[in-house]
This record gives structure tokens, C-alpha cells and sequence, in this order.
């Protein structure tokens, strides 16, 4: 009985090692793309890095309005100063988002870049394994 608890728990430990590396290599695209957005674009720049890139016609609020709204709907925080944002041009505004299930932890990371036109978001994600519980 021992063993096949002990079994079954490391089928567990290697299936959620594996579905957690699958999501960590999969496209974070969703939350970044606005309604209305043209010749948009979404290429690889790295094995878990997405660089998303579009414009916009209606800068009524734009995108960066839009797209940090909904990231801090899904648990993503301001990374840095949060009183520094507006001026992207010499601040680049970038949001964090961790999610842990022992011994993973995936870390993400999104940058905003961009006028109120074009948009250019870099989206990382990153892997980590924790062995110790603290």
C-alpha cells in the first residue's frame, strides 16, 4: 500500500513538473492585445519570451490604459516605482506576476513600451524549482 502511494505521489510531482513547464513555454498574448488593434504581430524572441506588437487607430485612453487594467485584474503587479508611470519614453513600465506550487514557481514579467499608437509588450516567463519550503 506504501508503495503505491509513494507511486502515485511521484507520478503527481512529475506531472505537475511537466504541465508546468509546458505553461511556461506556451504564448502569454490574451491580456496584451486591445480591441481595435492592427497589424499585430507575435514572435518568439527566446525559448518562454513573447514580443507582441500592434497599433492603433482610437488612442481614446490608450492601450496602456487598457492592458494595465486588465493585468491588474489578473494579479499582476507594477514592478518599481508605481508613481513613475506615464512617460514612456524614459520609463518603462513593467508588471510582475508569480504563481507557486511547491517546488515550481513560474515568474512572469511584462514591459510596456510604446506611444499611445504602437504598442511593443515583452512578455518573459521564467521556471524555477525550489527543493527547500521555507
Amino acid at each position: 500500500m506504501a508503495a503505491r502511494l509513494a507511486i502515485a505521489a511521484m507520478l503527481l510531482v512529475v506531472l505537475a513538473c511537466a504541465a508546468s513547464a509546458w505553461f511556461a513555454t506556451q504564448p502569454a498574448s490574451a491580456p496584451f492585445i486591445v480591441a481595435g488593434a492592427r497589424d499585430l504581430q507575435i514572435t518568439a524572441a527566446g525559448p518562454a519570451t513573447r514580443r507582441i506588437t500592434y497599433t492603433l487607430d482610437d488612442t481614446a485612453g490608450g492601450w496602456q490604459t487598457k492592458v494595465v487594467t486588465r493585468l491588474r485584474g489578473l494579479g499582476w503587479r507594477l514592478a518599481g516605482d508605481r508613481y513613475a508611470w506615464g512617460d514612456t519614453e524614459s520609463y518603462i513600465p513593467t508588471y510582475t506576476r508569480t504563481f507557486r506550487v511547491w517546488p515550481i514557481e513560474i515568474q512572469e514579467q511584462a514591459q510596456l513600451i510604446g506611444d499611445r499608437r504602437s504598442a511593443l509588450i515583452i512578455v518573459e516567463r521564467r521556471l524555477r524549482l525550489e527543493w527547500s519550503r521555507q
